[in-house]
């Protein structure tokens, strides 16, 4: 929410034990709809599926993966905020993510 600054309300994931636990406890202590694709179904969570492989592709591959947790968040943080805010995308006429989310 503060990356993006505004409310989130829901989201969806898919199965993964990264998204149960502490993940799913603080997205009901917020009050935010948690909810899960089908098993064995990227399809649809297509759009995370694509983003995940973007960062395989153009970050890992060009930078490596040898850091610490901390170093390779900071790395993240950077590309994800080019990826979301800078970088535009021909699949969106050109446009960044943030584009269509402040629509």
């Amino acid at each position: 929410m503060e990356y993006f600054g505004f409310e989130i309300k829901k989201v969806q994931t898919d199965n993964g034990s990264e998204f149960l636990g502490g993940f799913d406890r603080f997205l009901q202590e917020k009050g935010i709809e948690h909810y899960f694709s089908y098993p064995k179904s990227p399809k649809t969570n297509s759009n995370v599926e694509r983003l995940i492989r973007s960062i395989e592709e153009e970050l890992w591959l060009i930078e490596g993966i040898e850091y610490t947790i901390d170093e390779l968040n900071k790395k993240i943080r950077r590309y994800l905020r080019i990826y979301n805010f800078i970088r535009p995308h021909y699949g969106i006429g050109l446009r960044t993510p943030a584009d269509l989310a402040y629509r």
